[in-house]
């Protein structure tokens, strides 16, 4: 079990699986079920911000590992920030929501909608490769375990799949 409290195969922290109904997290069959559920709702929710559905895959995992609040918070935001500023559609001094930046622009395609430029990105900001602008007052932060750990899930399902598949 991991050290914040996550139960089961599919780590599911207590809260989470209250709310998801699971009544034993020990039992494989609720917290396989859960799990996939809330993955699967983690998934949808991203739709709007990432279409593409391999890129999704890969920030919903992250979102999974670290929870939707912090995706949002220490990694879009502040990468949607970071390249819209680079890319022209926000200026860095519009007050409010990136989102509504971001959708005033007609949903621009972006280099924050792709995971690996975001781990770039972060990875560079972290070794003083860059300078984060002063307009962007959240810092990007992307944990190791977790860009870790959807290296480590995607590579698991690419060895695994034809196996996963029958």
């Amino acid at each position: 079990s991991a050290g914040q409290g996550a139960k089961g195969i599919m780590q599911l922290m207590p809260d989470t699986a209250r709310q998801l109904g699971v009544t034993n997290p020990w039992d494989p069959y609720q917290n396989i079920q859960a799990g996939m559920g809330y993955f699967k709702q983690r998934f949808d929710n991203l739709q709007e911000q990432i279409p593409d559905q391999d890129e999704r895959l890969k920030f919903a995992l992250a979102d999974y590992n670290v929870g939707p609040r912090k995706l949002q918070r220490e990694i879009i935001a502040p990468a949607m920030r970071y390249y819209g500023l680079k890319d022209g559609w926000w200026d860095g001094k519009s007050p409010g929501n990136i989102m509504e930046h971001w959708k005033a622009a007609e949903y621009p395609a972006g280099n924050w909608q792709k995971w690996d430029n975001v781990v770039k990105l972060y990875e560079q900001y972290k070794k003083g490769k860059i300078k984060w602008p002063s307009e962007i007052k959240s810092r990007i932060t992307i944990p190791t375990e977790t860009s870790d750990y959807v290296s480590r899930v995607l590579h698991f399902y690419e060895e695994n799949k034809k196996e996963l598949q029958k």
